[in-house]
């Protein structure tokens, strides 16, 4: 089969690595894999050679418009988009292929209206909670009313649609790289016990209601605090000192992974986030929020489940975590037997057999 994916952000993020995981699965399989973007590589993942790159037209005017828009949203507060700039140029570039999949709603506008292969959008998130501002936010509604294919990677996600479009989608979980994210031999500190952390500027991603968590916990324990992210986290004034990690690869945030007490993953909603499943693979205690972890995360069994936007409950939790071994090992061996029902392979076994549905 002849897959063409759209992408206009490949940003460090969990879904641009979704994507590039299933383009490179794909690809191995044997299926003929394109990408069409503005951005040229290196990725912030590595993309199979086996994957072909279709740069659009005029790329170059796209990447500089790109960077003027994201200057003007972050600096001045002027959401200016030139959508048609944008759309021309994807719509024209779009390759011949029997499936086009797009990755956010603004891709799904050129791969409608380029009329190439069947197209579909994989929907990572509602992006109208992402996209709040005027005319993102109205863009991204918009493109729910495409009449295109559609299928969603959490349940969170398919309830959110089915109240939006009328409709139940089908859902196609991601996978975790077992042979990647495993328990690493290291001796985890039981004296100061070490608490590890996705650290965001994004607001709704929790990382302020970590920090006040923390704060609450060194009052009670000595503890080490790791945070890893891609970003330089700058808007954050927090009263304990933590170490930040930044672009670990996949082998080093592993590692992390497995020297951790206890991962906390405070998102106020999310859609399948990969870190809590990454954090069981390496057979770690997790503490993560309800909204979009419902496909896997099971409180008291494999994880300890706690409202978002609630530093209180984050800080209990984690401490119920490091005062009862027995309570952590269970999670532990339970996270393991969780993470194995999530692999790459079954992965690409869901959406393949998602996808020949569309095409029959």
């Amino acid at each position: 089969m002849i897959f063409n994916f759209t992408k206009r952000m490949i940003a460090p993020t969990g879904g641009t690595r979704v994507f590039i995981e299933l383009m490179n699965g794909l690809a191995r399989r044997g299926h003929k894999v394109t990408l069409t973007t503005h951005v040229p590589p290196p990725f912030p993942f590595e993309l199979s050679s086996e994957v072909n790159i279709n740069l659009v037209k005029d790329f170059r005017i796209i990447t500089l418009m790109a960077k003027v828009q994201v200057a003007l949203d972050r600096y001045m507060k002027i959401p200016i988009r030139n959508m048609h700039i944008w759309d021309t140029a994807y719509t024209e570039s779009m390759p011949e292929c029997d499936v086009n999949i797009g990755h956010s709603g603004f891709d799904s506008f050129p791969i409608y209206r380029s009329r190439r292969g069947i197209p579909v959008h994989y929907m990572l998130h509602d992006e109208a909670l992402i996209h709040t501002c005027m005319p993102d936010k109205a863009i991204v509604e918009e493109s729910y009313c495409l009449p295109i294919r559609r299928f969603v990677n959490s349940i969170w996600l398919r309830k959110r649609m089915e109240k939006k479009i009328g409709r139940k989608l089908p859902i196609v979980n991601p996978g975790v790289n077992l042979d990647v994210f495993r328990p690493f031999d290291i001796a985890v500190n039981k004296s100061k016990p070490r608490i590890v952390c996705y650290g965001s500027p994004i607001k709704w991603k929790g990382f302020g209601d970590f920090l006040k968590a923390a704060a609450i916990i060194k009052k009670k324990v000595e503890a080490e605090i790791v945070v890893f992210g891609s970003r330089r986290l700058q808007r954050y004034e927090s009263q304990i000192a933590f170490k930040f990690v930044h672009n670990l690869s996949d082998t080093e945030l592993a590692s992390l992974y497995s020297s951790a007490n206890v991962v906390v993953c405070p998102s106020w909603y999310e859609s399948f986030p990969l870190p809590p499943l990454e954090a069981m693979a390496c057979g770690t205690p997790v503490v993560t929020t309800r909204y979009g972890t419902e496909d896997y995360a099971i409180d008291g069994k494999n994880s300890l489940i706690v409202q978002p936007n609630n530093p209180e409950q984050i800080a209990e939790a984690v401490m119920r975590i490091l005062s009862d071994k027995s309570l952590s090992e269970n999670l532990r061996k339970e996270g393991l037997n969780t993470a194995r029902r999530f692999t790459l392979e079954s992965f690409l076994d869901r959406f393949e057999a998602i996808i020949e549905g569309m095409v029959k």
